[in-house]
């Protein structure tokens, strides 16, 4: 089995993917065992922009990649470093992220083909190619923005932002007067508001 990286991929192999930059995968390079690739990439390449997703950190990836029959599989993993708002105390904090990348690659069927083309179930998932040239970079950036958690917290015992004056309770204590309810009564109590 074969393994390249980014920074071992030969000038030749580059020229021959037009220099574009990106994630590609040449197609005629995967052998019959398969195909190990490293990739890093800067977070601009990705282009995150109209996501919202903060990146910080390089993009890097590391897959397994086998063709069967045209269809080319991609088996790996993704980590970097996002910048994110944690959902407590709205503090800005580093956040690494680790995600599995798994996707599948169909060859496009022709638009003038005749046959009746039937439609599994797996081919409603993949992705569908035309060329000898494949870029994971789009399937990369979607995989990050779906992992990318909705309420990130900082630390597991972050105490938040005080409800009555918005003191970070990380960094000092305030003095507001604070009711401690048993939530037991919690429901009880709304319903009294509500009677009011």
């Amino acid at each position: 089995m074969e393994t390249y990286s980014l920074e071992a991929i030969p000038s030749g192999r580059l020229e021959h993917l037009g220099g574009s930059v990106g994630m590609w995968i040449d197609i005629d390079q995967i052998p019959e065992g398969g195909l190990k690739l490293e990739f890093q990439e800067p977070p601009n390449i990705l282009e995150f922009e109209e996501t919202g997703v903060r990146v910080s950190g390089l993009v890097s990836v590391a897959c397994h990649i086998q063709k069967y029959k045209g269809t080319i599989f991609v088996r790996g993993n993704i980590s970097t470093i996002l910048e994110m708002e944690c959902g407590r105390c709205l503090e800005n904090f580093p956040y690494r992220l680790e995600s599995e990348l798994e996707v599948d690659y169909q060859p496009a069927h022709r638009e003038d083909s005749e046959e009746e083309v039937v439609l599994e179930d797996n081919d409603l998932l993949a992705i569908y190619y035309t060329g000898q040239e494949i870029n994971l970079t789009e399937a990369v950036r979607d995989q990050i923005v779906l992992e990318v958690p909705i309420q990130p917290i900082c630390l597991e015992e972050c105490r938040g932002l005080c409800p009555t004056c918005g003191t970070n309770l990380n960094i000092a204590p305030c003095h507001c007067a604070r009711e401690e309810i048993n939530p037991r009564w919690e429901a009880l109590k709304n319903l009294k508001d509500l009677r009011k």
